[in-house]
């Protein structure tokens, strides 16, 4: 019995992956009051099978409030592997559930804010911009609008996230998108 909790334990700190290098991403983290990073996301699973391939990629959205209520986000992303790379879209993407065969699976996890003010975070990308990024190619991603959504700006001496309640956290989503895109576009065409 102790050998079977021994594998087990084991196996909970190695994990089971097709991701075994560790794979890191550099993505443009856009900060409340208009800057921007670069950042590294960890590609935690990588899976390709002919037809296309799944990715779980964590990052960080947001990181401008105490370090307390910070938290990582894991985005769920499949893309097709098939054509030539002006081909190649989004087949799948989550922050939750996926459900395959009548079976739903946890595949991703929004750590950001759920709301800001009256405005739903969350809701509004899982229902909004997921939706209109599905399907969608490399060269279109930046043209993905969520509704009442028209872009991060700022005004100098002015703290417009503070005044209008708006949020960095669209930005980011499309940020890390284009970046895991690029990786896939240059791994496998």
């Amino acid at each position: 019995m102790k050998k079977v909790i021994s594998l087990l334990f084991c196996f909970l700190l190695v994990g089971c992956s097709c991701n075994k290098e560790n794979k890191k991403i550099e993505y443009t983290h856009y900060l409340r009051g208009g800057g921007n990073e670069k950042l590294e996301a960890s590609i935690l699973w990588e899976y390709s099978n002919e037809a296309y391939t799944k990715y779980q990629v964590a990052y960080t959205s947001y990181v401008c409030s105490d370090p307390s209520v910070n938290y990582i986000n894991v985005i769920y992303l499949e893309l097709t592997n098939k054509g030539s790379k002006e081909d190649s879209l989004i087949r799948n993407i989550s922050f939750s559930t996926l459900e395959e065969n009548g079976v739903t699976f946890n595949v991703g996890l929004w750590g950001d804010y759920q709301k800001t003010g009256s405005y739903e975070i969350y809701s509004s990308i899982e229902n909004n911009l997921l939706p209109n990024l599905k399907y969608s190619k490399y060269e279109t991603i930046d043209s993905i609008a969520i509704e009442g959504y028209d872009g991060y700006t700022s005004i100098e001496g002015i703290d417009a996230d503070s005044v209008t309640g708006a949020t960095v956290s669209a930005s980011n989503v499309i940020s890390i998108v284009k970046a895991i895109f690029e990786y896939h576009l240059n791994k496998y065409y």
